[in-house]
């Protein structure tokens, strides 16, 4: 059970992680664009990306101000101002008026994490992008950024901002916490997750997974060659005779929080079945509740398959014995469905 403590204790940076990159995950093309296992170095993909958004602009708003001017703005405040006339003092307009600022949360987010990258890197761009936040007070960090439609564009900054900011970040350099990084795939995470649930804790056995791509295609002509091929997550009751495999279910892990049953999800479960001969399809997808199983049923009654089954494993357990109740939860329902 040590995964699971593990797991349950990381929960509320998983799902602010989750959360913030949902929007993105849950399309085909992933929030990093990061394949499984590579290197990748987060001070140069912070960079980047802030580099991006002082070129849009930092994102602002009206506060109100009171400032004393040479001419009047906004509300004239009499009481100071007579004061200031008294004492003869050149800024005598005392006013109080609304303001753009860039001393907002989500800015103060965004420099603490490049000030704190700044010693590990002697970046043009990086002190470039420093002097574009001015006065901003970095030392006030929000520990949650809500988003409109005029700062959406700062979700994927925001979320590695807080990685920098938490160390979540796997260095290749000894114990050092900075330079180069490995990126935490959390939908490799989840995957391997559900997989060792199932595999460890399910009654019924007979879980196995594949280590290989099997190809299911290839071209060929006078340039060139390459070929297509399939991993599916999770198969139940896999064999394989006379070199066609078949499976009794079809699992599949989906990192998402959005609806269920995406049309490039079940295209590809579609597919999966078909090359396995299998008719038992079961999407599993994180929760942040309790939540029963659900069917996506097919109108075509010609078509092969009837339905496509989600699952839904609760990743909310706030002690060890909840989660592991959740999870014992899950492994029942997965069988059900079997």
């Amino acid at each position: 059970m040590y995964e699971a403590r593990s797991f349950a204790r990381q929960g509320k940076q998983y799902s602010k992680m989750r959360d913030l990159s949902a929007e993105y995950t849950d399309l085909d093309t992933p929030m990093y664009d990061i394949e499984t296992g590579n290197d990748v170095n987060l001070i140069a993909m912070y960079i980047k990306e802030l580099l991006s958004i002082v070129h849009r602009g930092l994102p602002v708003e009206y506060r109100e101000v009171n400032d004393d001017l040479n001419f009047i703005r906004g509300k004239l405040n009499i009481i100071p101002t007579v004061l200031n006339v008294k004492i003869h003092k050149r800024e005598a307009f005392n006013c109080s008026f609304d303001d753009l600022t860039r001393d907002i949360g989500i800015n103060r987010l965004l420099l603490a994490a490049a000030k704190k990258i700044e010693s590990y890197t002697n970046s043009s761009d990086l002190s470039y992008i420093i002097r574009q936040f001015g006065n901003v007070d970095y030392s006030k960090v929000p520990e949650n950024i809500s988003f409109t439609k005029n700062t959406a564009y700062c979700k994927k900054a925001v979320s590695l901002a807080y990685m920098i900011l938490n160390d979540l970040t796997l260095s290749t350099e000894g114990d050092t916490s900075g330079g180069e990084s490995l990126l935490i795939n959390f939908d490799k995470v989840y995957e391997d997750f559900i997989k060792k649930v199932l595999m460890e804790y399910s009654s019924v056995g007979k879980f196995t997974f594949w280590t290989e791509e099997k190809v299911y295609a290839f071209c060929s002509d006078t340039d060139m060659y390459f070929e297509r091929a399939y991993i599916p997550d999770l198969l139940y009751d896999f064999s394989e005779r006379n070199g066609k495999p078949t499976a009794r279910a079809v699992l599949d892990m989906k990192n998402k929080t959005s609806l269920p049953f995406h049309n490039p999800d079940i295209y590809q479960m579609a597919f999966y079945g078909q090359m396995l001969n299998c008719k038992k399809i079961i999407l599993c997808y994180p929760s942040s509740q309790s939540r029963k199983s659900i069917a996506l049923r097919f109108t075509d009654e010609k078509f092969f398959l009837q339905k496509v089954y989600a699952a839904f494993m609760n990743l909310a357990g706030n002690t060890s014995s909840e989660f592991k109740n959740n999870i014992m939860s899950f492994v029942f329902r997965i069988e059900c469905l079997l």
